[in-house]
């Protein structure tokens, strides 16, 4: 969940790396995804988990990748540390 307290709407373009993955707006997993954070509010932005398991490897593993946040017309970009872990 992300709080957007900038006093302004904020077009923001979201990346993620394999096996992670957003959903667009018809329901599809990708990388990439532009959203409007809109001043004040809080919006959810579901992450997907989709590993390429290999059912002979049945090991353990552990994942972990970034959410790229990347603002419209600002130099800051945001990371934030993504991960999981297959038991």
């Amino acid at each position: 969940m992300v709080t957007n307290q900038s006093r302004m709407n904020l077009n923001v373009s979201l990346y993620i790396d394999a096996p992670f993955y957003l959903m667009n707006n018809k329901k599809k997993f990708v990388h990439e995804k532009k959203i409007v954070l809109i001043d004040g509010t809080t919006t959810t932005i579901p992450v997907k988990f989709s590993p390429n398991i290999k059912l002979n490897y049945p090991y353990s593993r552990n994942y972990s990748g970034m959410l790229w946040f990347e603002y419209e017309e600002h130099p800051i970009k945001v990371l934030k540390n993504i991960s999981c872990t297959i038991n």
